[in-house]
């Protein structure tokens, strides 16, 4: 998601960068934390512009692939410093709260890009607790509100990609209630309009990674009526057409997953449409740039296209997330892992089909060091273990059929140590629990998860891995190794 599925627009609603440098320059001292007995206008303006230092540090830190921590976290731990040393006014208590919950926010974003989650869940708490606190001190106050549904919707967004699918159900479908009460009582703000439609999105995806599968559609279809909508009444702002170009991606993802494959292919060549009418107008813009192949990904692993071009597109996607990777930072580079892994199965698959057995095993096996340490470093970050399982299970079947079954069995056993670690996600997140059935099967071990096979078989979630038999395409298929009878290598 774009700005890592937060609140990018918190930055719009700033001044200028420059003129934030400028301001920073000229009020920052180290007596800006002297003790004060009240925050005062002067010291919330301080602390004001300490955050915005702080975020603007972090958005270009982000944007270039630098690395946060200095830049960014000084300013904004300043700034919580100098807000915390006593109470405000009480005319400055919105803006203190609000200057609070900014602190907290954007120190939550340094973590969680760099997938510290349990860092960045401490911030977001915070976040939510100031937010909270204000609109306790002014329940008619809508700004309070507003910040509130902001603090719930980025702390739904740890608690998904940290895999607690339920809190993060519930965190959504709070911050869409805020908005909604907000909007009755401004309907006119089309910001507000714009994080409502992406509030939807989030609780959609929650939805979808639990295989409740026509809800999650029914979700991404209301975001995008509601996105189209207000494209219609502001057509020169291209940030309406980015959130429309996501929500279609998103609804692509979802008619994909019901196998819905033509409707599927019509979302994303919409998508993709939109975004390469954004990039005419910006060719550099690296957020469009990664959007478009985020697509093209989907694109890829709906396997319509002959083999020959199926191939030609994997490699010249592949090779452009790899040029991506080489100029980006560690923490970058981990939040783009599971993609790339999804466009390197996608061209094992491909080089399989086109007789290269060699290079499609070496196209696998390629992934493991980086897998391996990126769980090293975030146990917990649910899409990294979600393309680790895909990744071993296409090995295993790719060794069982080139080298031995007890070389892919001995891969399909790891699986199963590694994911038994990870069992409140069985019959929670469908890929976990997809790939854990899987692993087992492989063993013959299928008595064993029946239950889990079961919540499946009534989630219409046991579809072909990335890189299964499920092509038009007809590639030929293997009884071979550890994949179970019908579910072929390639």
């Amino acid at each position: 998601r774009t700005f890592s599925g937060l609140r990018e627009d918190r930055l719009r609603r700033r001044a200028s960068a420059s003129a934030l440098d400028i301001a920073f320059k000229g009020q920052h001292t180290d007596k800006s934390s002297a003790a004060l007995p009240h925050i005062t206008a002067g010291g919330a303006e301080i602390a004001a512009v300490l955050v915005d230092h702080g975020c603007v540090a972090a958005f270009r830190a982000g944007l270039a692939g630098l690395h946060l921590q200095r830049a960014a976290v000084a300013p904004l731990q300043s700034a919580q410093a100098l807000l915390a040393q006593a109470q405000p006014e009480p005319e400055l208590a919105g803006p203190w709260y609000r200057a609070q919950g900014a602190a907290a926010f954007w120190l939550g974003h340094v973590h969680y890009t760099q997938r510290h989650f349990a860092e960045a869940r401490q911030q977001f708490e915070a976040y939510r607790d100031f937010s909270q606190a204000w609109l306790d001190a002014a329940p008619g106050e809508l700004d309070a509100m507003i910040e509130l549904s902001y603090a719930l919707n980025s702390l739904g967004s740890l608690q998904l990609n940290s895999g607690d699918l339920p809190e993060a159900t519930r965190l959504f479908q709070s911050s869409i209630a805020l908005k909604q009460r907000a909007l009755s009582q401004d309907p006119q703000q089309l910001g507000l309009k714009a994080e409502l439609a992406d509030s939807l999105t989030w609780l959609g995806t929650t939805l979808l990674w639990q295989g409740e599968l026509q809800q999650a559609r029914t979700l991404f279809v209301d975001a995008l009526r509601d996105v189209d909508a207000n494209r219609a009444l502001a057509p020169a702002d291209l940030d309406w057409t980015a959130r429309a170009a996501t929500v279609r991606d998103w609804i692509a993802q979802a008619e994909a997953a019901l196998k819905h494959t033509e409707l599927a292919q019509e979302q994303y060549r919409a998508a993709a449409e939109l975004v390469r009418k954004l990039l005419r107008q910006d060719p550099n813009e690296r957020s469009w740039q990664q959007q478009l192949q985020q697509i093209q990904a989907g694109q890829l692993a709906l396997r319509t296209q002959s083999r020959a071009a199926q191939l030609a597109q994997a490699q010249s996607l592949d090779q452009a997330l790899h040029e991506q990777a080489q100029q980006a930072s560690a923490a970058a580079g981990l939040r783009r892992l599971p993609l790339r892994v999804k466009v390197g199965l996608e061209l094992a698959a491909a080089l399989e089909a086109a007789g290269q057995a060699q290079a499609a095993g070496e196209a696998l096996a390629k992934w493991n060091p980086a897998l391996q340490d990126g769980l090293k470093r975030g146990s917990t970050d649910l899409p990294l273990l979600d393309a680790f399982a895909q990744q071993q299970l296409a090995l295993a079947a790719w060794r069982s059929q080139h080298e031995s079954a007890a070389a892919g069995a001995a891969l399909c056993q790891a699986l199963v140590t590694q994911l038994d670690k990870q069992r409140p996600l069985l019959r929670v997140h469908h890929g976990i629990t997809r790939s854990w059935v899987r692993a087992h099967s492989c063993l013959n071990r299928e008595a064993e998860v029946k239950e889990e096979r079961d919540w499946l078989d009534q989630r219409r979630c046991l579809r072909a891995l990335a890189y299964e038999t499920s092509s038009p395409a007809h590639w030929h298929e293997s009884s071979n190794g550890p994949a179970r009878s019908g579910e072929g290598f390639v």
